[in-house]
């Protein structure tokens, strides 16, 4: 677990600008987004911001989390698919070849 400081977009009257500052686990940094997100289209147009560090804003990080691992598990799938098709194709060259 390390803490991480995410800055808001608006400051404060006297000029300050916000930060939340919480615990994360490291596993998730990779997913903070570097820009506010909101939970509807409708909420973005009133400007309000899943806060950061609230449970559902960390919810967002475990479902990025869970999708990238998802992207990253087909990615591998085909690319051992493709290395099988490879090396097929290069046996039966190389039969061809010593046929020849």
């Amino acid at each position: 677990m390390t803490t991480i400081t995410v800055p808001d977009d608006k400051e404060t009257i006297d000029g300050q600008i916000i930060t939340y500052n919480f615990v994360i686990s490291k596993d998730l940094i990779p997913f903070v987004p570097n820009i506010l997100v909101y939970a509807s289209d409708q909420d973005k147009r009133e400007n309000i911001p899943i806060r950061p560090g609230s449970k559902t804003w960390l919810q967002l990080l475990e479902d990025r989390k869970a999708l990238h691992n998802k992207q990253e598990q087909e990615r591998q799938k085909t690319l051992a698919a493709i290395r099988k098709r490879q090396n097929i194709l290069i046996r039966q060259q190389e039969q061809v070849a010593s046929h020849a």
